[in-house]
């Protein structure tokens, strides 16, 4: 809207989905305006498999472990992390430790990572643990309660985005576990 007075701009959107994983090509797109002709670039996209880790493409959780040979009373330093679009009422991340004592859980900190296409807010949960007994043994999974806050659909008064709708969906996120080796010290 300039001066009152309105023109339009269609927007056309085409959503893609690639079946299988490899390189694709979506070729040139013509269109008449006017009774001019104006044509896209070819686009080449490339299609990868999914990462199995992440569920939820909201938001997942990972446990990260150094290394999974360790001996009893070992400390060992690992991770927990929190990948997250949107989300509240986070919850302290719970880990399914049976054959593990976790001695130190330090505060978590905040980075941004990007995965394909999406923007995530990481939350890192440092913390050491060591095996208690011989063996192999299972850590994990971890699990963590959290309200995620996805956007629905815009409302078509809304001219400029200003007032973005959200859908509350509380979920509890899991960590693949990890298998552990434990040698007598």
């Amino acid at each position: 809207v300039i001066n009152g007075q309105t023109s339009p701009n269609p927007l056309l959107n085409y959503p893609v989905t690639a079946s299988q994983p490899g390189q694709y090509t979506i070729p040139s797109i013509n269109v008449v305006v006017n009774g001019s002709s104006y044509s896209t670039l070819p686009v080449t996209l490339t299609a990868t498999k999914a990462d199995p880790s992440i569920q939820n493409r909201y938001a997942f959780l990972r446990l990260n472990v150094p290394k999974t040979e360790v001996y009893v009373g070992e400390i060992v330093p690992i991770e927990l992390q929190l990948y997250v679009v949107d989300a509240e009422n986070l919850q302290q991340p719970q880990l399914k430790s049976d054959s593990f004592v976790i001695h130190k859980q330090l505060e978590h900190t905040r980075a941004q990572a990007q995965i394909g296409n999406v923007l995530y807010s990481v939350l890192t949960f440092p913390m050491t643990i060591s095996a208690a007994k011989t063996g192999k043994l299972t850590l994990g999974p971890a699990e963590m309660n959290l309200v995620l806050r996805v956007r629905t659909q815009p409302d078509p008064n809304d001219l400029f985005g200003f007032f973005g709708r959200y859908q509350r969906r509380p979920v509890t996120l899991s960590s693949t576990p990890v298998v552990l080796t434990s040698s007598p010290s």
